[in-house]
C-alpha cells in the first residue's frame, strides 16, 4: 500500500495509508497567527537527504559510549508510570553543569506547577522518573539551515532530515536503543520517553516510530515562550494522542472527523458535551472555537487558547494561568489510570481467609485516593484508614465478605458548577476508571462457643466470658500457664497472679520480696526499721510514743510525723493546717533567704500559734534536713519549695515535678514526691 506522511507546521504528524510506496507531502505553511508560534520542526526540507560530513552513527551499544541512569525521587517497582529523560549534544562536562539542571528544571515545571502544568503535579506520586545521562562528542546538534553538523551520541538536529527513515529531531533507531541500554541498566520499562537536545533554537516535535512515540525539543531555547511548557505540549501528542489546536491552512478540513478528543467537525462541540460551559482557571470557556488540526475553517477546539494552540492567551507564557483545557486535562487523567491502578497492594484475597485480625491495602497516594470499608456491603468505615480491624467491627462468628472501595477525589466533585466550577471537577466521564474495588471473603470463628469470636477471645478453645487476663498479654488467666508474667508457671507459683510475689517461706501469707522477716511467720512489718516487727514493737514508727499512746492521742501511730508536738510537718505556722498561701509561701520566702518582717508579712494565718518571724526561722532550721523534698542533699526555694507549693495547691503528676527536680536528686518521681510531702503534711 501506499503511505502518505503529511508533514505540517506544527509539531504533530499523522500518516494515512494509501498504497505500497511512501509519499511525502509538505503543507504550505499558513497564515493564522497561532500557527506561527509553533516550531518548524517536523517540516521536511524539499530535496534535502543526509548531508553530514560523516556516516550517520551505528546502533547505539554502550561499548562506545557511557550512559547512566539516575532514578529522580523515591522508585516504586510496581503500578507506577515511567517516565525517562535522556539528552543529546552534551558533551561530558555539560551534563553536571548543563544538561542535569535542565532535567531538574523542566521536571519542577511539569509537577509543581499548579497553574500551568496541571493535572500532573497532582499525580505527581504516580510516576518513576529516571534520567539518562549519556554524553556527546561534541557540543549541540546538527544545524540544518545553516549545514552544522555535530558528532553526538543520538545524532540530535534542530530540524528533520528524513522522517520516513527515521532521522528527525534525533536518530529514533539510536534514541530507542539508547532507552533500551538504559532499561536493562536501571530494571525498568519505560512508558513515557522524553528526549531534551542541547540547542537553543526554537526546535520541537512528537515523533511516532513504531517503538513508541518521541517527543523531543530544544531544551535551552531562552526566547518568548518557555520550553519547559512546549515540552509539555510535545508530550501530550506523544502520551496522550492530542492534537494541536491551532491553525494555519486557510482551506476548510477536508477530513472526516478526527479520533482526537480535543478536535471536532460539529461546530455545537458535542463532543465534548460535558464541559460546554465549564470555566477555566484563566477565565476561558470551554465551548466550540473554529480552528485546529492545522486547518483554520471547518474544524473546532474547545477553547480559544490552551496549551496545545497558545492562541491569544498566550498560553506558553510562564506568568499566567491559561494550561490544557478541560478535556485535555480529562484525557490525561483517563491515560494516567489506563496503566496504574488506586491500589498498590493489599491482603491476599485469592482465597477464603479464616479469622484475619486485619485486612489492609497501601493506596499510591493517600492525597488523591480516598478509600470507604464495607461488610457484607454496608459501609462501616468511610474515607478511612488502610488497615481495618476486623475484630472492632464483627463481633458474631459466621461468613462475611469485606470489601474496600478506593477512588480519586475528583470523581466526587464531577459536574460542579461550570461558573464556579470545583477546583477538583477533572474528570466527567469513564469515572469507573478511577476507583478500584478489591474484594475478601472471610470466616471468623468461636472454637469454644463462648460467643466471644477467636480473633476477640484471648482463650479460644477454653470459655471464659469474663476475659480475666492478668498479665495483658495475648493469653486470657485460663489459658495462660504464668497469669503474672513473672517467669514462675502458676503452679510453683504462691502468688500466681502478682508478678512482684512467687514464694512464701514461712507461709504468713506475705510474699518474701515484701516480707522484713520471711522466716518468721509471726511478723512481716518493721516500720521503723529497728529490727523488731510491729506485731512485737510497742512503739511502731520510732518517734518516742508508744502506739497505745498514740491510739488515745488520736495519732497515727505508723508514722512518726504525726504527734501531738515535737514532730516536723509542713504546717509552719502551726494553725493545724497545711495550706499554700501561708506554710507554703513561708518556706520559699526562708529559702531563698528572707527573715524578719519580709518573711512572715501577710502570711501568718489568724489562728496561728507559731506567729513571730524567730519562732519560724527556728522550727525550720530545726528541721533543715525536712525541708529538702526532692532528697538532691540541698533545700532550694526554686526546687523544694516549688514542690511544697505545687503540692499545696493540689497540683499532681508531671505538673508537680515539671522543671522543679535538682539534676542530682534522690526522689525524681511525682510519686515520690508525693509520698514524701504526704507524710509530712498535716492537712492529710
Amino acid at each position: 500500500m501506499i503511505m502518505i506522511t503529511l508533514k505540517y507546521s506544527g509539531a504533530f504528524l499523522v500518516r494515512l495509508p494509501i498504497g505500497a510506496i511512501f509519499i511525502s507531502v509538505v503543507l504550505a505553511s499558513g497564515t493564522v497567527a497561532a500557527a506561527n508560534k509553533y516550531p518548524n520542526s517536523d517540516r521536511q526540507i524539499p530535496g534535502f537527504t543526509n548531508q553530514k560530513s560523516y556516516p550517520l552513527p551505528g546502533k547505539f551499544s554502550s561499548a562506545n559510549t557511557s550512559l547512566t541512569v539516575t532514578p529522580m525521587g523515591n522508585i516504586n517497582p510496581a503500578n507506577r508510570i515511567t517516565l525517562a529523560i535522556i539528552g543529546d549534544g552534551y558533551v561530558e562536562t555539560e551534563l553536571t553543569t548543563r544538561y542535569q539542571p535542565m532535567v531538574d528544571s523542566t521536571l519542577d515545571y511539569f509537577f509543581k506547577n499548579k497553574q500551568k502544568s496541571a493535572p500532573y503535579p497532582r499525580y505527581k506520586n504516580f510516576f518513576n522518573i529516571y534520567r539518562i545521562d549519556i554524553s556527546s562528542n561534541e557540543s549541540g546538534v546538527d544545524d540544518l539551515a545553516n549545514n552544522i553538523y555535530r558528532d553526538t551520541a543520538l545524532g540530535g538536529e534542530n530540524g528533520c532530515t528524513d522522517y520516513t527513515i527515521g532521522v528527525c529531531g534525533a536518530n529514533w533507531s539510536l534514541v530507542h536503543s539508547a532507552f533500551r541500554q538504559a532499561e536493562q541498566i536501571g530494571s525498568f520499562t519505560t512508558d513515557w520517553r522524553l528526549v531534551m537536545l542541547n540547542d537553543n533554537s526554537y526546535n520541537a516535535a512528537a515523533h511516532y516510530p513504531a517503538e513508541g512515540p518521541l517527543p523531543i525539543y530544544s531544551a535551552h531555547y531562552t526566547g518568548q515562550w518557555d520550553m519547559r511548557d512546549i515540552a509539555l505540549h510535545e508530550g501530550a501528542h506523544a502520551w496522550h494522542y492530542l492534537a494541536d489546536e491551532y491553525g494555519g491552512n486557510p482551506a476548510f478540513y477536508p477530513y472526516s472527523e478526527p479520533s482526537e478528543v480535543n478536535v471536532t467537525r460539529d461546530s455545537s462541540g458535542a463532543k465534548w458535551s460535558n464541559w460546554l460551559g465549564f470555566t477555566m482557571p484563566d477565565s476561558s470557556i470551554v465551548g466550540a472555537y473554529e480552528g485546529g488540526r492545522y486547518y483554520d475553517r471547518g474544524i473546532y477546539r474547545p477553547t480559544e487558547s490552551s496549551k496545545m494552540n497558545g492562541g491569544p492567551g498566550n498560553c506558553h507564557f510562564i506568568g499566567n494561568k491559561c494550561g490544557h483545557n478541560a478535556i485535555a486535562i480529562e484525557k490525561i487523567i483517563l491515560d494516567i489510570y489506563a496503566l496504574v491502578d488506586p491500589i498498590d497492594s493489599y491482603t491476599d484475597n485469592r482465597e477464603i481467609i479464616r479469622d484475619p485480625e486485619s485486612i489492609s491495602i497501601e493506596v499510591i497516594d493517600s492525597n488523591v485516593i480516598l478509600t470507604n470499608w464495607y461488610i457484607d456491603g454496608q459501609l462501616v468505615l468511610e474515607k478511612s484508614m488502610n488497615t481495618i480491624n476486623i475484630g472492632n467491627l464483627i463481633s458474631t462468628a459466621g461468613d462475611y465478605q469485606v470489601s474496600v472501595r478506593a477512588w480519586d477525589e475528583v470523581m466526587d466533585h464531577a459536574f460542579s458548577d461550570n461558573s464556579n466550577p470545583n477546583p477538583l471537577d477533572f474528570v466527567r466521564q469513564n469515572l469507573e476508571s478511577l476507583e478500584q474495588t478489591i474484594t475478601w471473603s472471610i470466616v471468623l470463628d468461636d472454637n469454644d462457643n463462648d460467643q466471644i469470636i477467636n480473633i476477640r477471645d484471648n482463650c479460644i478453645d477454653i470459655p471464659n466470658n469474663d476475659q480475666l487476663n492478668t498479665d495483658n498479654d495475648e493469653q486470657g488467666d485460663l489459658c495462660d500457664t504464668d497469669d503474672d508474667n513473672d517467669g514462675v508457671n502458676d503452679h510453683e507459683d504462691s502468688f500466681p497472679k502478682d508478678a512482684s510475689e512467687y514464694i512464701d517461706s514461712d507461709g504468713d501469707g506475705v510474699g518474701d520480696n515484701s516480707d522484713v522477716f520471711p522466716d518468721d511467720n509471726s511478723e512481716s512489718v518493721d516500720t521503723d526499721g529497728d529490727g523488731q516487727g510491729n506485731n512485737a514493737d510497742p512503739d511502731d514508727d520510732g518517734d518516742g510514743i508508744t502506739d497505745e499512746q498514740e491510739l488515745l492521742d488520736g495519732t497515727d501511730p505508723l508514722n512518726r510525723f504525726s504527734c501531738i508536738s515535737g514532730c516536723f510537718n509542713f504546717d509552719i505556722d502551726s494553725n493545724e493546717q497545711t495550706q499554700a498561701l501561708t506554710d507554703g509561701i513561708i518556706l520559699i520566702r526562708h529559702l531563698f533567704g528572707l527573715s524578719g518582717e519580709s518573711l512572715v508579712k501577710d502570711v501568718i494565718a489568724l489562728n496561728a500559734e507559731r506567729r513571730s518571724a524567730n519562732d519560724i526561722i527556728q522550727y525550720l532550721t530545726d528541721a533543715d534536713s525536712e525541708l529538702d523534698i526532692d532528697g538532691d542533699g540541698n533545700a532550694d526555694a526554686l526546687t523544694d519549695g516549688l514542690l511544697l507549693l505545687r503540692y499545696l495547691f493540689g497540683i499532681r503528676g508531671d505538673g508537680l515535678i515539671t522543671d522543679a527536680i535538682a539534676p542530682d536528686a534522690q526522689r525524681k518521681t511525682a510519686q515520690q514526691i508525693e509520698e514524701y510531702i504526704d507524710l509530712r503534711n498535716l492537712t492529710e
